[in-house]
């Protein structure tokens, strides 16, 4: 049943920062922004007595603190946070087909006293498993989320593949990884990753010059990072990542009550992302 949940590593906790240099905007080129993201969450895996099911849950915090800059300099800054449980459940029919489900309810603000409320955030979704040989499992669902912004129906393709030094561990579109063993003791990888994020966030916005003047009630962030990731294990139960390369499809919305958006899409540029984690090795 493991080998369905986590046929490879299996993260029980982590921490991430990503860092992003300042960026033109492609709102009438007005302007640039500067942001960073840091992320920390637990997974908490319960086997059932049937040893077939799994219930994996766990708390997860994002914070997203922004800067932006118009073309007099006068500079708007806030911090948004996001908060969400994820419950994931895993039950196992057969040695060869497995469904996975999971609901990740959750809340995204700038948690200031104005703000009365956060933007309620839930993602669901459906997917069936099967492995193909003892190397690979392949499968297929459909998640529905608005974490993007509004109501969305995603199809989903699982795919994790591990012979030799090769591994492939991806849920399509979300992410996708790639990596080749360099060195077996310190179980060094190098590797190629994708993967998308997203967040709505409920937000108090003073009056400023990039929003004309608009009372804004929420900000909806989207974007695509892609690039060589490279990790390394320690003391057998800690995993350091570092991932690097170019965040693209960027998508920065200041919405109004009515959700009209004002689009500060930001141009394409380099990111860096930092993880460290502690979990169960296979």
């Amino acid at each position: 049943m493991w080998k369905a949940s986590a046929a490879q590593d299996f993260k029980l906790a982590g921490v991430e920062y990503r860092n992003y240099p300042t960026t033109l905007l492609g709102y009438n080129n007005a302007g640039d922004i500067l942001f960073n993201e840091a992320t920390f969450y637990i997974n908490i895996p319960i086997l059932f007595k049937d040893k077939k099911t799994i219930i994996i849950f766990g708390p997860r915090y994002d914070r997203l603190s922004y800067q932006l800059a118009d073309s007099s300099n006068k500079v708007n800054s806030k911090n948004l946070h996001k908060l969400s449980l994820s419950f994931t459940g895993l039950y196992e029919w057969n040695d060869k087909w497995t469904a996975v489900t999971w609901l990740r309810p959750g809340t995204g603000s700038d948690f200031r006293e104005e703000t009365t409320s956060g933007s309620m955030l839930f993602e669901a979704a459906l997917l069936t498993l099967k492995r193909q040989n003892p190397h690979l499992w392949i499968g297929g669902g459909v998640a529905y989320t608005n974490y993007v912004g509004r109501n969305t129906v995603v199809p989903l393709l699982f795919v994790d593949y591990k012979k030799g030094k090769h591994v492939i561990d991806a849920i399509i579109p979300s992410y996708g990884k790639y990596y080749y063993q360099l060195n077996k003791k310190h179980h060094l990888h190098l590797g190629l990753s994708f993967a998308f994020s997203s967040g709505t966030y409920n937000a108090t916005l003073e009056p400023y010059s990039l929003f004309d003047t608009t009372p804004i009630n929420d900000i909806v962030f989207a974007q695509f990072h892609i690039g060589p990731i490279l990790k390394a294990r320690f003391a057998k139960s800690i995993e350091l990542e570092i991932f690097s390369g170019v965040a693209g499809f960027r998508r920065i919305n200041f919405r109004d009550n009515q959700k009209l958006p004002i689009k500060l899409d930001p141009a394409n540029n380099g990111f860096l992302q930092v993880g460290l984690y502690y979990g169960i090795s296979k």
